[in-house]
């Protein structure tokens, strides 16, 4: 009897153990997804990619110029064990009609048992993953966001239940204070935006040859800390005839010192480099530049070009997304999140001063019965709010004509068809008011839609 009791207690001790080591480590609820398709076949906003060391602190800066910064020791898996490995963020970030569109993601929301759409000002989506296997944040971690923005005005903040595929309101813009920076929300605007050096792309020197009426320097250094040079063999130094600098040639007796310490840098905005040469009672600094023998010289030629080819394309997108930023008058909105997923800066779209008609569509080219292969949507205020238009909605659909307006619809093969902003402006109101009703008819365009930087070209175009 006694050996019994002892064993009871033993499998007690153990079920005791077991149920605080699982209170004690927090685990994260593995959900299924609502999966949120594009309407077009193939076409998806692509995502900013970056592996980062999840045991160190990371930044992350997007091609638009959003950044998140991630502390160390950040994300678990959903067992709540650390992450050691390293980690794949992924960032898409949606800032205008054409990725909004794209997307797929449901742009609606209920409020006091009405359904309102979203005017967006900014929507994103983050998440990580370790050798495939999804990643979430810590408890008491968060990830500071500076999000680039489409514009300055009163937004909440909303979280997408991926569950049950509705948007949870997380910062309601009420509740922010005006003027003040805030660790929730603060806002400062992109103005005459510039390439940050950080996001600047490797450019090498040009290769030069030597010159045989000049003395060499040849000595040990390091190129790995040189990556400007560090692709190039048989790197020699020569004077760059920089006359700030004394030339080694009218100085022959450094050729005869027994030099202690070398120290080379490179100078600000040159090709050139500062040599200084110093032992315990002198020292000596000249500039001088990387040479190469004539057959170093000829591959060199070859990889500087390739170089400098991918350079100016980067270059090019660099600035590209600059001016795209100063022009669309971009702000940056500053918060904090604790929780992977998508977010959006969101309020809803009312809009009193509209008129309602009873809507049907027709193409130019297209005759079509059938639309259950055709997504239509409006799109208004400047592109920030993306409204589906399923038949049922045609009945009572609105707009304001004194703001831009846009139909799009998506057609099979990854075709379109629009009515523009131009098309909304020719229309005769009176006539509508009196009528109550219309058919629009969209214009199909030629060429399919193949990514979201061409569907937006063709939406800023109409």
């Amino acid at each position: 009897m006694k050996k019994l009791i002892n064993f009871l207690m033993i499998i007690l001790a153990i079920i005791v153990i077991s149920v605080f080591y699982k209170c004690n480590n927090s685990t994260k609820n593995v959900v299924a997804h609502v999966e949120f398709k594009s309407p077009f076949k193939d076409v998806s906003v692509n995502p900013d990619s970056t592996v980062i060391d999840p045991q160190k602190k990371a930044e992350i800066k997007t091609k638009k110029g959003s950044k998140f910064s991630i502390p160390e020791n950040a994300f678990v898996f959903d067992d709540g064990s650390i992450v050691k490995e390293p980690v794949n963020v992924k960032i898409r970030e949606f800032n205008n009609s054409a990725e909004i569109l794209i997307s797929g993601i449901p742009m609606k929301c209920d409020s006091a048992g009405q359904e309102f759409n979203f005017e967006s000002a900014g929507m994103f989506e983050i998440n990580g993953n370790c050798n495939g296997k999804e990643v979430f944040l810590a408890t008491g971690k968060s990830i500071d966001v500076n999000l680039v923005s489409t514009d300055n005005g009163n937004y909440d903040f909303y979280l997408l239940n991926e569950e049950s595929g509705k948007w949870e309101k997380k910062i309601n813009a009420a509740s922010l204070p005006k003027k003040q920076n805030l660790a929730t929300d603060s806002i400062a605007k992109v103005d005459n935006a510039k390439i940050d050096k950080k996001d600047m792309p490797l450019k090498l020197v040009e290769p030069k040859k030597i010159d045989k009426s000049k003395s060499i320097l040849d000595f040990d250094v390091n190129l790995k800390n040189f990556p400007e040079i560090n692709v190039y063999n048989g790197v020699v130094w020569q004077y760059s005839d920089n006359k700030k600098y004394l030339d080694p040639d009218k100085n022959k007796a450094i050729f005869s010192t027994t030099w202690e310490n070398f120290e080379l840098k490179p100078l600000d905005d040159s090709t050139e480099y500062l040599l200084t040469l110093s032992s315990q009672n002198k020292s000596f600094t000249t500039s001088v530049v990387p040479v190469l023998n004539e057959k170093n010289f000829k591959k060199a030629l070859k990889i500087f070009k390739k170089n400098m080819a991918e350079y100016n394309q980067q270059m090019a997108q660099l600035q590209e997304e600059v001016n795209r930023q100063t022009k669309e008058n971009f702000v940056l909105r500053t918060f904090a999140i604790n929780e992977m997923g998508i977010y959006n800066w969101d309020r809803l779209y009312k809009e009193p001063q509209v008129l309602a008609v009873n809507a049907d569509f027709k193409f130019d080219k297209l005759a079509l019965n059938n639309f259950n292969d055709i997504t239509i949507f409006f799109i208004t205020d400047n592109g920030r709010t993306v409204v589906t238009l399923p038949k049922s909605t045609w009945g009572r659909f609105a707009f304001n004509p004194e703001k831009e307006n846009k139909i799009l619809a998506v057609l099979p093969a990854n075709k379109i068809a629009y009515f523009s902003s131009s098309d909304f402006k020719s229309l005769n109101t009176d006539n509508l008011k009196n009528t109550g009703s219309y058919t629009f008819v969209l214009k199909v365009a030629e060429k399919k839609i193949v990514s979201s930087e061409n569907l937006n070209d063709i939406l800023l175009s109409i």
